[in-house]
């Protein structure tokens, strides 16, 4: 069994203030931005990955390409394009840094490619791994981590509205170069990650997606593939249990303990009946009016999981500095979310309030990379500076 580095931030949904432990009131101030007027005009942005000087990297799935900005946000070179062939994408996955070497993962020509820090190919390979039994199909790597060490979370079939199957959780496997699992981590419950919506009789015509209000796990990998981040979030309707968060290396162990008090905000029938309502609308209206709405309504409300309380964490990200950061659950629409920010060894940073439409994909230092939409839907990425309010 491989020794693994485990630090475990027990979060009490009931725990101290933030500011009880040190942890700083922040906000974000806006320094340069891509997209919009700006004359770099952005696909939707999947990930953002710095280098050591804070340089982002930029993966533009639909182009096929990963775009190297300056640190003004104005473009630098293009890395790879739309096709199959050497340093070619048909879709940009997960990116990441084995020391300063670039890799970026293509789950449709299912491999990963290996830049230089400037954008120099310098090779690709085809290593699915199959976990060989059903419902898991072969899945190339999720991260690759030091050490030549692979994490490895299997695809597996979702079945559809007429015949759905359900799974309630898969392996987190590490993997060797030879494509060998060496090492289960844990499972992880995905048994309200996806939702399958009937669009009409034709069983065929159905829309898969995520749970929008999902309690199963979390993860990320750290950029520099040092160690993996998991959070267990799901609460009881009481809100008596706590968030777990706990990061995995292939070296030592450690356990620590951390309250916080995310919000344990109940989801009311109310609620659901006006996402339903709103969600059911989009899809109809985004079809031309070509389904039947009732129809949609039935089979999105069948398979549309909502737990007795908001998930306390919405959203996880690991920065370039191994700070973890964690978004707190129980935001309303249109309101500001609060991000919590840990460092290495746990300890609270900040508390910050970020708008509801910009999300958080990278950080350096105080440098914030996010993506938002403009007032046309456009898609933005802005560099911000974490200050103080004034």
């Amino acid at each position: 069994m491989t020794k693994r580095l485990v630090v475990t931030l027990v979060v009490c949904v009931l725990g101290v203030a933030p500011a009880a432990h040190g942890q700083s009131k922040m906000r974000l101030l806006e320094e340069a931005r891509a997209g919009d007027r700006s004359g770099l005009a952005l696909q939707a942005v999947g990930g953002v990955l710095l280098d050591r000087s804070g340089q982002p990297y930029v993966s533009q799935s639909a182009d096929g390409q990963v775009l190297r900005l300056k640190i003004d946000a104005s473009l630098e070179r293009r890395i790879g394009r739309r096709g199959s062939g050497p340093g070619e994408f048909s879709l940009v996955g997960r990116m990441g840094w084995l020391r300063d070497t670039l890799w970026v993962a293509d789950p449709q020509l299912r491999r990963i490619s290996l830049f230089s820090s400037d954008g120099r190919f310098y090779s690709s390979s085809s290593s699915s791994v199959d976990v060989e039994r059903f419902p898991f199909r072969p899945t190339i790597p999720s991260a690759l981590l030091i050490g030549g060490v692979s994490l490895v979370v299997p695809e597996y079939s979702r079945g559809s509205p007429r015949t759905p199957f359900r799974l309630d959780s898969v392996p987190v496997l590490l993997v060797r170069r030879d494509a060998r699992v060496f090492d289960t981590v844990r499972f992880v419950s995905v048994a309200h990650t996806d939702m399958v919506v009937e669009l009409s009789s034709v069983p065929e015509r159905s829309l898969v997606g995520r749970q929008p209000f999902s309690d199963d796990p979390l993860w990320a990998a750290s950029p520099s593939g040092e160690f993996v981040v998991f959070v267990d979030r799901a609460v009881s309707a009481r809100a008596d249990g706590s968030v777990k968060v706990t990061r995995f290396d292939v070296a030592t162990r450690k356990v620590s303990e951390l309250p916080m008090p995310p919000r344990a905000i109940k989801f009311t029938k109310a609620a659901r009946e006006r996402f339903v309502r709103e969600e059911v609308d989009a899809i109809v209206s985004r079809s031309g009016n070509t389904f039947e709405a009732s129809a949609v309504r039935r089979s999105f409300e069948k398979s549309l999981y909502t737990p007795p309380i908001y998930p306390p964490v919405q959203g996880l990200m690991v920065d370039s500095e191994n700070r973890v950061w964690l978004a707190l659950g129980g935001s309303q629409a249109n309101e500001a979310r609060q991000w919590m920010v840990f460092d290495v060894q746990g300890k609270p940073l900040w508390m910050l309030s970020v708008p509801h439409e910009v999300r958080p994909l990278a950080a350096r230092g105080a440098v914030v990379w996010a993506s938002a939409t403009d007032s046309d839907g456009a898609p933005l990425l802005i560099r911000f500076r974490v200050v103080h309010p004034i």
